[in-house]
């Protein structure tokens, strides 16, 4: 059967491009004009024409399927923000900034992304509903602020507000990855040579002493010990590892898993409090941005939970929503959960009284994010001194057992000599 390729307007004015198999020009025609579409043109494909859309359609699929668990960086997403504001903000029509941004971007995954988001806004889809198809690259969010947009005509605004939140974000993202990177760094690497230390150094000195028939002293004994099991029995010992590894990742994969690794984190010494000022900062400002832009209280409160990344402050916002749907005031709700400091609190309560709630959250998300900032620098400053007096511990305890047998080296060497 002939295979024809079509381009017909609909009774919206939107354009729509199709491929079909049908068995004349002019039976596709009536079935066209039978649905009230205007027909631009209809071509009909010869056999290399269909062989070669069949295999270009292929490779869509394919590259499609490919492309659909991708991600995509956020500062990628942030530039495309600040430009389709920019450019929205001057007039331009959207699919016309679809298009160049689609031919800027140098990322293969984000082009095909805005292709497919244009192709459907030329289908006659909404903005926000081609967006909301890539969850992976624009977040719950991003769609429904988007869709606030379109509902309130202030594209512009909102897409200049949302470019906002997510430098904001990624500032926060970049400052806390700068206090982890080092010490995760000098962790690694010091204990790689901790490893050589006692694979390769303990045991000439455990051949030494074995010579000599110097008595051990305890710590002795349990560091070549150690040094045995690591180079005997290291694949044993490495499969025992990454088996643990492995249970632990999947547990912390479950829904009960994660909630015990975020309530880990956020109370971990040293490094909790700095986790627990970043999600929170990132919950507050994400739902200062979501009722600015006249997203429902419920629906804000649900989606800055899931944005904030961590389960134990999506299951307070979670408990704020049902107190809240209850007809709980706002701070009451957000003070049961016993979970927000007692500067939100006040803030919330304030702001509640006053019907002025986002910008008293905006003004609390600043606070936090100054103390984030305090937090960070704070830890850059005592990081090294604990690292120094941690690795210091673990070497020189090692350099102890290993030397401690030379003073009896003096008693080994008499008995040895008679």
């Amino acid at each position: 059967m002939p295979r024809y390729h079509y381009e017909v307007i609909d009774p919206d004015g939107m354009l729509h491009r199709g491929d079909v198999e049908e068995e004349t020009q002019e039976s596709l025609a009536d079935s066209l004009q039978q649905k009230g579409l205007i027909i631009i043109s209809i071509t009909r494909y010869g056999e290399v024409e269909a062989v070669a859309s069949g295999l270009k359609d292929w490779f869509d699929r394919t590259n499609k399927r490919m492309l659909k668990g991708s991600s995509v960086k956020l500062s990628l997403i942030l530039q495309f923000t600040n430009q389709l504001s920019s450019m929205v903000g001057a007039g331009l029509h959207l699919l016309r900034v679809l298009t160049s941004l689609s031919e800027d971007t140098k990322n293969k995954t984000f082009q095909y992304v805005l292709q497919e988001v244009k192709r459907d806004i030329e289908g006659g889809e909404a903005f926000s509903e081609a967006l909301a198809k890539h969850p992976k690259i624009f977040s719950e969010i991003y769609v429904n602020l988007v869709r606030a947009a379109e509902a309130t005509g202030e594209m512009d605004t909102i897409l200049t507000q949302l470019a906002k939140y997510l430098d904001k974000t990624l500032g926060l993202r970049r400052k806390v990855k700068s206090a982890l990177t080092y010490p995760a760094a000098v962790l690694v690497i010091a204990m790689i040579a901790i490893m050589i230390l006692i694979v390769k150094i303990v045991p000439t000195f455990e051949r030494t002493f074995t010579k000599l028939g110097a008595e051990l002293p305890l710590p002795t004994q349990i560091l070549i010990a150690i040094s045995n099991v690591l180079r005997n029995y290291f694949i044993i010992a490495a499969a025992g590892l990454a088996g643990v590894l492995f249970i632990l990742w999947r547990f912390f994969r479950t829904e009960r898993g994660s909630y015990v690794w975020d309530a880990m984190m956020i109370k971990m010494p040293l490094f909790g409090p700095l986790i627990f000022k970043t999600v929170l900062a990132r919950f507050l400002s994400t739902l200062a941005l979501l009722m600015q832009s006249g997203v429902s209280l419920l629906e804000a409160f649900q989606l800055a939970g899931k944005a904030c990344g961590n389960k134990v402050i999506q299951k307070a916002a979670y408990t704020c929503m049902d107190d809240i749907r209850e007809g709980r005031p706002i701070f009451e709700a957000m003070e049961k959960v016993k979970i927000f400091p007692d500067i939100v609190l006040r803030m919330v309560s304030s702001g509640e009284e006053a019907g002025t709630l986002p910008d008293m959250l905006s003004k609390v998300t600043v606070y936090f994010e100054e103390q984030v900032e305090a937090s960070v620098e704070s830890l850059s400053s005592l990081i090294e001194p604990i690292l120094i007096l941690f690795l210091g511990t673990i070497i020189g305890a090692i350099i102890v057992s290993v030397f401690l047998p030379i003073f009896r080296l003096g008693e080994a060497v008499k008995k040895g000599m008679r």
